[in-house]
């Protein structure tokens, strides 16, 4: 409100002023006057307009908008100034840094092959480990009773060996020999991992993974791949593999 009245009281000073002027170049015009009189009072017109102006500018200087006849501060009169104009250099500038220049995209491309590389490496070293280097039979107690390398086997039939039937795996000798099938069961080398497969043994066959509590029956999921630390159940026979 303060302001605003401050505004209202130039405005009036203003236009009284301007009156008071254009009176006064009138009369003189009109007057009888010598010339040198005019030109004098001339002059004083002059300088009292020149000091009008030196005061509407000091004060425009300080924060008052005359156009909108309201105060503003001086921070708020600066941030009404109009932002200067992006030069052609500058916006030049601006849409090269945003550009991705073709050594970049090749070697995004390099790195992104050499992660590939990487994962298939890690892959393979982790089919490393999984390989399954010998079968162990154990009892119930987790004892060792007998075990088979198989370092260098790819394929291996798991059951008993009577007559002409020769096994890889042989549990003829073991506790439960009875419920073991001929042919129980074939673990097979893959390339990708050990996969074990019931032959459609009379008691089944099952896996206890090491990283599962759960226990899996070949006759119901089919094909399972085995690691290095699983047991498998050939009927109630235990085999752990290392």
């Amino acid at each position: 409100m303060k302001n605003r009245s401050i505004n209202k009281i130039l405005i009036i000073f203003q236009s009284i002023l301007w009156i008071v002027l254009g009176a006064i170049i009138g009369m003189v015009i009109t007057s009888d006057l010598n010339v040198s009189v005019k030109v004098l009072i001339m002059a004083i017109i002059l300088v009292v307009i020149i000091a009008l102006n030196i005061v509407i500018i000091f004060m425009a200087s300080k924060g008052w908008d005359f156009s909108q006849y309201e105060y503003v501060s001086r921070k708020q009169y600066k941030g009404m100034e109009p932002k200067k104009p992006i030069s052609m250099e500058s916006s030049a500038k601006i849409s090269t840094s945003n550009k991705i220049s073709p050594d970049s995209r090749v070697s995004t491309e390099f790195d992104s092959e050499a992660q590939i590389r990487t994962k298939r490496n890690s892959n393979a070293n982790n089919k490393k480990k999984q390989h399954i280097r010998k079968i162990v039979l154990i009892n119930e107690e987790g004892q060792a009773l007998r075990e088979w390398d198989i370092d260098t086997k790819s394929g291996l039939v798991i059951g008993k060996s009577a007559g002409n039937v020769i096994v890889d795996i042989d549990l003829s000798e073991s506790t439960f020999a009875d419920t073991i099938s001929k042919q129980h069961a074939v673990l097979n080398y893959t390339g990708d991992g050990w996969y074990l497969d019931d032959n459609d043994s009379k008691n089944g066959t099952r896996v206890k993974k090491s990283n599962q509590n759960a226990i899996l029956d070949l006759k119901l999921v089919g094909s399972v791949e085995v690691e290095s630390g699983d047991i498998i159940y050939v009927s109630n026979s235990m085999l752990q593999l290392f």
